[in-house]
């Protein structure tokens, strides 16, 4: 993972760069770049964090850059590797290992297909069907 993330933040410096943004603000395991005039946008390393971007056309962008990110890293490093994005399941149902509604360990999430909540106006995880509308 930590090579995959490495190659990740040196496309996410040259994509910010050609953007006209102001040059990163880089940690050990997150960095921060610029988007636009209005957004800027962290990308961090097996962290989970709720993060909402209201504006659609910016999140948009963001998709389009790390889906073809990955795809050409695939494509040259690793061949065999497949990769889909995917969002934190909102359904609230209780962890197994905590007993607890709602849990937010980052081992207890489960993640729903991004494709299919942007395809269908319901999908279910296992636990409740979900209405889409809030990534549409």
């Amino acid at each position: 993972a930590d090579g995959l993330f490495q190659r990740l933040i040196c496309r996410f410096i040259r994509w910010s760069q050609e953007l006209g943004g102001r040059n990163p603000v880089l940690f050990s395991n997150a960095a921060w770049f610029f988007l636009d005039q209005e957004h800027d946008c962290s990308f961090e390393l097996s962290a989970y964090r709720l993060a909402w971007i209201k504006d659609v056309a910016v999140v948009a962008k963001l998709r389009k850059f790390l889906e073809s990110t990955l795809e050409e890293i695939r494509q040259i490093w690793l061949k065999r590797v497949t990769f889909s994005l995917s969002v934190a399941c909102p359904c609230g149902v209780a962890c197994k290992r905590h007993s607890q509604e709602a849990c937010q360990q980052q081992e207890c999430l489960h993640f729903l297909s991004l494709d299919e909540c942007l395809s269908s106006k319901l999908v279910c995880c296992g636990h409740r069907r979900l209405k889409t509308a809030r990534w549409r």
